[in-house]
């Protein structure tokens, strides 16, 4: 929003993305009706119409909203790389891959790859915001992809997946 023309290959997309994960934590919500759950939605509705009031308004925002926005793409990549990192972990310590879609991550990884090359056309001067997303992306995605196949032919991976249903027994 803060690159004149709007760019709507970024806006649009990510736009539908945080609709559906606002969706999501509305029925994780409804399932648990917690006060952290409640935290939770209530920062991001205020966060979706924060976003939007700052996307529609007519005021430009070419020097403090690259700030604002750069600084928020960097605390969303650092974000990432955390549940990114849990995500790997949990593999690891279980040698199984649960619920986790290689498809979906491998399509992910492609984006991460579009992404990478849209912010080099941009230059690394404009463009570092969305590189370093996209790199934390798409490197943990690639050890993501990784662990999928360790899972599948690691004796360590089976060890773990044995000595986890033991444990459930």
């Amino acid at each position: 929003m803060a690159i004149e023309p709007v760019n709507h290959f970024m806006v649009w997309p990510r736009l539908i993305a945080c609709l559906l994960v606002a969706a999501i934590i509305y029925e994780i919500w409804l399932d648990r009706r917690a006060l952290t759950q409640s935290i939770v939605l209530s920062v991001v509705l205020i966060s979706l119409v924060a976003a939007d009031v700052f996307g529609l308004s007519d005021h430009t925002y070419q020097d403090e909203g690259k700030v604002v926005i750069s600084t928020l793409v960097v605390i969303i990549a650092l974000s990432l790389a955390y549940g990114y990192y849990s995500q790997i972990m949990n593999i690891i310590l279980t040698g199984e891959i649960g619920a986790l879609d290689k498809k979906m991550s491998f399509y992910i990884l492609l984006m991460d790859f579009s992404s990478v090359a849209f912010a080099l056309s941009l230059g690394v001067k404009n463009g570092w915001p969305l590189l370093f997303l996209a790199t934390i992306s798409g490197v943990t995605k690639i050890i993501v992809l990784y662990l999928c196949r360790w899972v599948r032919v690691s004796e360590k991976a089976l060890q773990l997946r044995q000595t986890s249903t033991l444990t459930t027994r």
